[in-house]
C-alpha cells in the first residue's frame, strides 16, 4: 500500500479528542438539512478543524478531506482525521496511506481496524462523544510506530506505551484502565461491540458492551 510520509509531529491528546465529534456536527451544514450524511475532518493536535467534507458515503467524506489537500498543494500528513461513523479497516487503510497520526471515530472500530492500526502505528480512538472515549491503537509524537502492547509493573496509565489516560496506576499485563478523571479508556481486546477494562471491585477484567 501506497503511503504519505507519516505526522510525527504532536497529537491530540484525549481532552482534545472529546471534543472533535461536536466540532464536526457544528460544521456538518448539509446533515442539518437532510440528516443523512457522514463526514470527516482534518485537524490540527489542538483540535482546530482544518477541512470538512460531507458525503452519503464514509468513505467519500474522507476521500473528500485528502483529496482538497492534494488540490490546495497541501500535505495529507496531519495530526488527526475524525469521522461521524464508526471505523472500518478501509478508513485505516486510507489515515496511513495519507500518514494521517490519528483516526477518531464517533462510533465503535472494528476487530480488523483495531488490529491495522496497532500494525500500522496510528492512534486510533472509538465511541468517542464530549464525556468519554476509548483508545484502541497509540504512539508516541515522533515516533511512527506502536513501541509497545503490554503494560509492566509500575508502568503509569498515562505512558503512551502502556495506552492509558489516568495518572494513576492500573493493574499490570495487557488490561487498559478505564479513567474518570480524563474520560478515556484503553482496551486490549476488542469486537466492534465487546471489550474488556478491570473492574476496581473484583481486581479482574470485566467485559463492557454497548
Amino acid at each position: 500500500m501506497a503511503r504519505a510520509p507519516q505526522w510525527t509531529g504532536p497529537l491530540p491528546g484525549p481532552s482534545v479528542v472529546r471534543g472533535l465529534p461536536d466540532a464536526l456536527r457544528a460544521a456538518q451544514t448539509v446533515f442539518a438539512r437532510t440528516g443523512g450524511v457522514h463526514a470527516a475532518a482534518l485537524t490540527d493536535a489542538e483540535g482546530t478543524l482544518l477541512v470538512v467534507r460531507e458525503d452519503i458515503g464514509r468513505h467519500n467524506a474522507v476521500d473528500k478531506v485528502t483529496g482538497a489537500r492534494v488540490l490546495g498543494g497541501q500535505p495529507t500528513a496531519v495530526p488527526c482525521v475524525v469521522v461521524s461513523g464508526r471505523a472500518g479497516f478501509e478508513l485505516v487503510q486510507k489515515a496511513v496511506a495519507a500518514g494521517i497520526g490519528t483516526l477518531v471515530a464517533v462510533g465503535a472500530p472494528s476487530s480488523l481496524a483495531v488490529s491495522l492500526a496497532r500494525a500500522s502505528g496510528i492512534g486510533l480512538y472509538g465511541f468517542t462523544s464530549s464525556g468519554r472515549c476509548v483508545r484502541y491503537a497509540w504512539r508516541l509524537a515522533g515516533h511512527p510506530t506502536v513501541l509497545r502492547r503490554r503494560g509492566k509493573p509500575g508502568m503509569s496509565a498515562a505512558d503512551p506505551r502502556f495506552g492509558g489516560c489516568a495518572s494513576s496506576t492500573p493493574p499490570t499485563g495487557t488490561w487498559g484502565g478505564r479513567s474518570t478523571a480524563s474520560g478515556c479508556s484503553s482496551t486490549r481486546r476488542h469486537t466492534s461491540t465487546t471489550w474488556w477494562r478491570w473492574s476496581s471491585a473484583s481486581g479482574r477484567p470485566r467485559r463492557g458492551r454497548r
